[in-house]
């Protein structure tokens, strides 16, 4: 995980994070989207959020 936090830090010092899309991820998903919105992640973004198309 040393080698991902480093990574993650890097892209947050150059302004340039991941953008992370998620789909149909139930009730777990609320509590990585809070994770990743609150920057608790950083290096990562949110920038969208699809129910579950299927049913």
């Amino acid at each position: 995980m040393i080698l991902i936090d480093k990574a993650l830090e890097k892209r947050e010092a150059e302004k340039n994070p991941i953008r992370v899309a998620m789909v149909g991820a139930g009730f777990m998903g609320r509590g990585v989207a809070l994770q990743i919105f609150q920057a608790f992640s950083k290096g990562m973004r949110l920038v969208a959020i699809a129910p579950n198309l299927l049913g």
